[in-house]
């Protein structure tokens, strides 16, 4: 999380990377990422305008499977940005 956030908040679009850290994300699963992290993984997608439907997908899964209530308002900001 901190990784790609530090890249999209240097405003540093690095497609192969981004690439990478949502296919491993997806698939070592996102139940220990904070919900900070999370909000934080997808803003950084969403200002580099960098999609990635498989991790877009799974963060939702996680998300809901957790409920909306363990979100800050700014996260869940963060989550539809």
């Amino acid at each position: 999380a901190n990784l790609v956030w530090a890249y999209g908040r240097a405003g540093h679009a690095a497609s192969s990377l981004f690439d990478a850290v949502a296919v491993e994300a997806a698939a070592r699963g996102l139940g220990e990422f904070k919900p900070q992290a999370l909000a934080n993984t997808l803003w950084a997608y969403g200002k580099l305008e960098h999609a990635s439907p498989v991790l877009f997908d799974a963060v939702a899964v996680e998300a809901l499977a957790r409920g909306l209530g363990e979100f800050k308002p700014q996260e869940l900001a963060n989550l539809v940005w």
